[in-house]
Formats: structure tokens, sequence, C-alpha cells
């Protein structure tokens, strides 16, 4: 039991120092879409950033004005430089905005029709073969879980954070990380302990550290945050090298390799408090 711990804090150690734009790799090309507020270049050098949208102006400006895209944009980009920069050389970040504020200052949210659009528009004009969405809404929409089925037939893998209302809603599910096929992601602390706000309930597959999580603002400085957005960067980048490594692996058989691989915590097998367990990389990556 010790040393399954201390291994756990080795990890959650080493997944949570800061990241920048200069620490991104280069070489060959995994493309992530971020479902989100979209990508600061000044944070992560453009070169690194390929071409998105943004559904809410209408139009290719993808910088971000809110900072959550980017800090998610960080963790992935950042987890690859840190981790797998021997097996993931470049990672290509999709931007994508649902989210984002306007000229008047007033925060725009896309609906899900806007979520399932961007989910297709990242399978079919973006090639995207992991898509990070850590965002969420509580009603349950035929559009977006066709989406979500859409992406599964194109073996693209959609991870999800599951929320942060434990404490005050703890019955809230969250969509899309509730449908069968999304990995729903929740957070752990830097012990290995689900964190107090993350969601525990069916939409839960695996957890992953979103507590004191070291990433970049919109401004490109050092950004200390907390929440299951970005335990489920994590996942995402993991989800990439694992995609890299073997390419002709399904979405399913992707899901079912980071299950199998993560470190179980609480009750033996699958529990609505951590899932699979805590996302372990190394095990995923050195599967026999």
């Amino acid at each position: 039991m010790r040393k399954r711990f201390i291994c756990i804090l080795l990890m959650l150690l080493i997944f949570s120092q800061p990241v920048f734009a200069s620490d991104l790799s280069t070489g060959n090309c995994i493309k992530v879409a971020v479902i989100d507020t979209g990508i600061s270049t000044r944070a992560i050098d453009a070169e690194h950033i390929a071409e998105g949208y943004n559904y809410i102006s209408d139009n290719n400006d993808t910088e971000d004005k809110i900072g959550h895209g980017t800090a998610i944009a960080g963790i992935i980009a950042g987890s690859s430089y840190a981790v797998l920069s021997e097996m993931v050389n470049d990672v290509k970040l999709v931007p994508l905005v649902i989210q984002t504020i306007d000229e008047s200052g007033k925060v725009q949210i896309g609906d899900t029709e806007m979520i399932a659009h961007a989910i297709r528009d990242a399978i079919d004009i973006y090639g995207c073969r992991v898509i990070n969405l850590s965002i969420g809404t509580t009603k349950e929409s035929k559009l977006l879980r066709e989406a979500v089925e859409y992406a599964e037939e194109k073996n693209a893998v959609i991870i999800s954070s599951v929320g942060n209302k434990n404490v005050k809603n703890p019955d809230s599910l969250y969509y899309p990380a509730a449908y069968p096929t999304v990995i729903g992601v929740g957070a752990v602390n830097k012990n290995g302990r689900v964190s107090s706000f993350s969601q525990r309930n069916k939409s839960l597959m695996l957890v992953a550290p979103g507590e004191r999580i070291w990433t970049v603002s919109k401004s490109g400085k050092a950004l200390l945050t907390s929440g299951t957005s970005f335990a489920a960067a994590f996942v995402s980048a993991a989800a990439a090298a694992l995609i890299h490594t073997c390419p002709e692996l399904t979405a399913a058989e992707v899901r079912s390799i980071l299950c199998e691989s993560a470190t179980d915590i609480l009750e033996p097998g699958y529990d609505m408090g951590s899932g699979w367990g805590i996302l372990n990389l190394e095990a995923c990556l050195n599967r026999e």
C-alpha cells in the first residue's frame, strides 16, 4: 500500500510542474481539439497551435479572452513535453471556441448545438483523434449525444470533466462526460485522494491530478489552478500519446487501456468515487 501511494505521489509531482510555450517540442503532429475559450498565442507559441474556429464570433479569431482554454492547452502540451518527449514529438492544438467575452465585456457561451457542431468539425475538418471538453451541461441533448456517437464511429476519443459541484450538488450529472463512450474525468490531490469538489457518479471513468496544478495563464505567466477541467487535460495528453504509439487503436481500445492501466485507489475495480482509478501514464504506455 505504501509503495503504491509513493508511486502515485511521484506521478503527481511530475505532472504538477510549471509549463511554458518554449517547452513545447516539435516533430510528428498529434492533433488535439480543445473545445473551450480559445488559446492565447502569448502563452503558447503560435507554431504549436493549428487553425481552429470561433463559433461564437463566426470567424477564425481563436485568441483566448478568458484564460480557461489556454490553461487546458498548457497542461496538454506541457504534459507531452515533460513526460512524453521521446514518444510524442509534437502536439498540435486545435482551438475551437465555444465561450468568449464580447466587446461589451459580457461572457458569451455556446449551447449544446454549438458544442455538437464543434465535435463534428474537430473530426471532419480538423482531423483530431483526441477531443478535450473541459466543460459540461446538466441538460442531456440529442444533438450532443449524436455527435458523441459520431466521434466513436470515427475513432475519435472524447475526454470531458465530470464537474466540480460535488459539495453542493453531488447528484448532478454533466454531459458529455455522462455519455458511456466519453472518458469522464474527476480530480485527485497530490496525496492521491479524490478532491472534495469532484463529482462522484456514473459519469466518472478516471481521475487525474486536479488540485494545485501548474499551467499557464493567457498572458503567458505560470498559473496555479484546480478543477476537474485540468484533470481532463492530463487524460487528453495521455490519450494522444497512446494513439501516437499505436495509431491503429480504436477509441474503445484507448479507453480500455487507460482504464485497465489506472492505479486503483478505493474499492477494487470500478467505483463511482474514483472510476477505475488514477491515470497511470507509465503503465499505460508500457503495457504488454
